[in-house]
């Protein structure tokens, strides 16, 4: 089952947006689900429907044969492309371990769909 990693408090910082839950890779023409535990309902469904089928996307799309879990050696650099892939950081030993990380944005994709004027965020 997909755990809620947000806190309410981390929910509250966030303004939320709306996004297409199906899109095209501009570059490679590939279709990919966008979901993931920062998905929060289905504009249009029922509230319950929809949140129950996010979580079975996202239970799907998280089965051991859909994964690549890395294991972290010096010196390593791993690179992905946030239109098509879901990621997740997994717990390490902050005391013995020392990770760098760099982001890099890449502009001209976002938003997925047009923005309403005010968010209205699904009730918990």
């Amino acid at each position: 089952m997909t755990q809620n990693v947000l806190t309410a408090d981390m929910k509250a910082e966030l303004p939320g947006a709306w996004q297409v839950m199906v899109r095209e890779n501009p570059v490679t023409r590939r279709k990919s689900i966008y979901a993931g535990a920062h998905a929060s309902h289905v504009i249009g469904w029922p509230l319950d429907e929809g949140r129950a089928f996010i979580e079975w996307l996202n239970d799907f799309a998280t089965q051991p044969q859909f994964r690549y879990s890395h294991t972290w050696r010096a010196g390593d650099l791993v690179i992905w492309d946030n239109r098509s892939v879901l990621h997740r950081a997994t717990a390490y030993d902050t005391l013995r371990h020392q990770r760098l990380m760099q982001r890099t944005t890449v502009a001209g994709d976002a938003p997925t769909t047009a923005q309403p004027a005010q968010y209205e965020l699904a009730a918990e």
